[in-house]
C-alpha cells in the first residue's frame, strides 16, 4: 500500500482505495512505469520482495513427513513426504518406491476390520472424501448390495471390512 500511495502522490494518479494483496499487486503491475519514475523507486523491488517473502512464510506450511506403514525388510516405521517418489527406511536404509508401498498398504487395508468412525478417518485420508459414520452404518442395513457386519468391539461398536465399504462407496461414486 505504501508504494501505491507513493505512485498516486508523486505521479498524480487517482487513488484506487484500500486494496487487498492481489488487487494491489495487479494495480502496481499496471502502473509499473509510474512506480519506476517515483523517488526512491530503487527501494521498491527490495521492499515488495521482502513483503512477499514474509507473506509466504506466514501462509506456506512446511512439508511434513507422513507415516507410510512398516518397512517390509525390517518392520521399522516408514515416513516420507506425500509427493515423494521414494521412501527410505530410517532403520535399514532400504529405498522403497512410494507407488509400490501405497499399493501394498491399500491391499492390506482392504482386509482390515474397522469401526465406522475409523473408516471415516481412513476414507478422508486415503481418498479425500468426507462421509459420516451413519453412511457406513446405512450401508450395512440396505436391502440391495448390503455390506456385512463382521463383528463388534468390546464396547459394542460394529466392525466392517474396509474393502467392502470402499467397494460400495466406489459403486456410488463417493470415492474414486
Amino acid at each position: 500500500m505504501v508504494w501505491i500511495e507513493a505512485v498516486c502522490q508523486q505521479r498524480h494518479y487517482p487513488w484506487p482505495g484500500r486494496l487487498r494483496n492481489a488487487p494491489a499487486a495487479k494495480w502496481l503491475a499496471q502502473h509499473i512505469t509510474g512506480l519506476a519514475l517515483c523517488d526512491d523507486a530503487q527501494d521498491a523491488a527490495d521492499e515488495i520482495t521482502d513483503a512477499h517473502k514474509r507473506v509466504l512464510r506466514v501462509i506456506d506450511r512446511p512439508a511434513f513427513r507422513q507415516y507410510q506403514g512398516q518397512c517390509e525388510i525390517c518392520q521399522g516405521d516408514l515416513y516420507g513426504y506425500r509427493d515423494a517418489d521414494k521412501i527410505t527406511c530410517a532403520q535399514c536404509s532400504e529405498v522403497i518406491r512410494k507407488d509400490v508401498n501405497d499399493r501394498r498398504l491399500a491391499n492390506q487395508l482392504e482386509d482390515k476390520l474397522c469401526t465406522a468412525n475409523e473408516l471415516v478417518v481412513v476414507i478422508a485420508d486415503r481418498f479425500g472424501a468426507t462421509i459420516k459414520p451413519k453412511t457406513v452404518h446405512d450401508l450395512a442395513y440396505r436391502k440391495t448390495n448390503p455390506i456385512l457386519v463382521r463383528g463388534s468391539t468390546y464396547d459394542e461398536q460394529k466392525l466392517y471390512r474396509a474393502g467392502d465399504v470402499f467397494a460400495e462407496l466406489r459403486k456410488r461414486k463417493v470415492i474414486a
